[in-house]
Formats: structure tokens, C-alpha cells, sequence
């Protein structure tokens, strides 16, 4: 639980751990607060109350004007989905730290152009995140930090010409999020071979893979974990044109594939 300050930001004042589905917060000073809520279970995302995926969106509980409040919470899952495309990017410091170090263990969500939550994830401890199988589409990449505002989204289109995009985010002096587009790097790229391909493919890495393919209109058709030394089959694909991810790490590379 977080209390609204002076100074207008929010700080944490409590904490429950609880596994019976109800919980309370007692002697607690008249004043603002807002809840936070999260399970052990990955497959469900960190909420704002009342459901909300993001800090700026949750509702101020007031206990100025009466002395106890109920909130029925809920929890919203982190869909799992199957398409070519993917975000990734690294979050860096411009607000409490020095400028430039990485932020490790802050949660970053992704909306669609309509502002529908679809995906939450978790910078690592080199603070770099990655969401891999997302659909094509126009996306908001959001930061979700307490007292940082979530209004500077960055945009994102992934279409069948640009399956991945890097993304760098930075939160800076004035609470804000601040963020650039990277052209994806040719440096190091994994390549799909032969191709065309008859039989199965193989990747340029000494180290695994997971490739995944799919038909044109995003439909998972062959997936497995592949190096230099192992191949993928092939020969169930009808002729045609493919999209191939291949995932190595926190990296993902796309190739377009023809199966003859």
C-alpha cells in the first residue's frame, strides 16, 4: 500500500503477504492511498487498483473523508500469443541514479493502438527486456515505475516488412519517460539456410535456437530448438513463402523462408 506525500508523489508504507483471498490494511492515517496487488503466479500480471495494469491509471483510495474503504481486486492475465513479431529494448537511468545505468526488475506493459493491455514484462538484471510471438499490429510501449507518468508512450508499428523492433527507454530528471527507435542490427544476425529449403533448414549458430515458422498469415506451422550442427524439417510445409523467428537469449531475428 502506497500514501499520497506533500510533495504529491506516493511512498510504500505497507506490505501483506496473504493466500486466503481477503486481506486488511488497519491503523492507518487519514490521507490518499493507492494499492498494489501481485501473485506468485506468472501468468497473471501486477495490478493498480482497481485492476489496472500501470501506475497512472489507478484509483485513489480516500480515506480523508471516512476511516475505512473495501477494494474488491481481481487479477488480469498475461496472455500468451503465437505470432512472428517482437519488441525489445533496455531501460536506462536519468532520475535517482546516474545517468545511463541500467534499470533491472521494472515493469514494462505493451498496449495496442487502442490502448487494450496485452503483454507485461520484467527488465532483466542488465536491464533489457524482450516480448517475442506478438501479432502484427501498432503498439504503446509503457514503463510502469511508481510516480513516473505514463503519458510519453512510445508507438511502435510491427508489420510484415518489420517483424522486430529495439526500443530504448530512459527515465529522466522530470519523471518522465523518454524514448528512441533502433534500426534492427545486422551485426551478429543469426541466418536461416538453405534457402529455399526442400527437406529443413539449419541456423548460422553454434549455440541453440528456437525457431519458430510461420505461414504469411501468422499461423505457427513448425517450431524447434535448433545450432549448426542440427536441422529443422521441412517437408510437411505446402510450397510458398514463410516469416522465421529464430530466439537466441534476449535477441530475436526474422527471415522470410521459401519452401520448394
Amino acid at each position: 500500500m502506497y500514501q499520497k506525500q506533500a510533495d504529491n508523489s506516493y511512498a510504500l508504507i505497507k506490505t501483506k503477504d496473504e493466500d486466503s483471498g481477503t486481506w486488511t490494511f488497519d491503523s492507518l492515517n487519514s490521507g490518499i492511498y493507492r494499492l498494489h496487488s501481485s501473485m506468485v503466479y506468472a501468468k497473471y500480471i501486477t495490478t493498480w487498483h482497481p485492476m489496472k495494469p500501470v501506475w497512472d491509471e489507478a484509483l485513489d483510495i480516500d480515506l480523508d473523508s471516512k476511516d475505512s474503504a473495501i477494494c474488491n481486486e481481481g487479477m488480469l492475465p498475461n496472455p500468451s500469443f503465437t505470432g512472428p513479431a517482437s519488441i525489445s529494448g533496455a531501460l536506462t537511468e536519468g532520475l535517482l541514479k546516474t545517468a545511463g545505468d541500467l534499470l533491472k526488475n521494472v515493469r514494462v506493459v505493451i498496449k495496442n493502438d487502442a490502448g487494450v493491455f496485452i503483454k507485461m514484462t520484467n527488465t532483466n538484471d542488465s536491464g533489457k527486456f524482450t516480448t517475442a510471438n506478438l501479432p502484427v499490429g501498432t503498439y504503446k510501449i509503457i514503463v510502469d515505475m511508481i510516480n513516473v507518468p505514463t503519458a510519453n508512450a512510445k508507438t511502435v508499428v510491427l508489420d510484415s516488412s518489420n517483424l522486430n523492433k529495439e526500443v530504448d527507454l530512459t527515465v529522466n530528471s522530470s519523471r518522465t519517460v523518454t524514448t528512441g527507435l533502433n534500426a534492427f542490427s545486422s551485426q551478429n544476425v543469426i541466418r536461416l539456410y538453405p534457402n529455399p529449403t526442400i527437406d529443413f533448414v539449419k541456423v548460422s549458430s553454434i549455440e541453440d535456437v528456437v525457431v519458430s515458422i510461420y505461414t504469411i498469415t501468422g499461423i505457427l506451422v513448425a517450431k524447434g530448438t535448433i545450432n549448426q550442427f542440427q536441422q529443422l524439417s521441412t517437408q510437411h510445409l505446402a510450397n510458398g513463402m514463410y516469416v522465421v523467428t529464430m530466439q537466441q537469449g534476449l535477441n530475436t531475428y526474422t527471415q522470410r523462408m521459401i519452401k520448394q
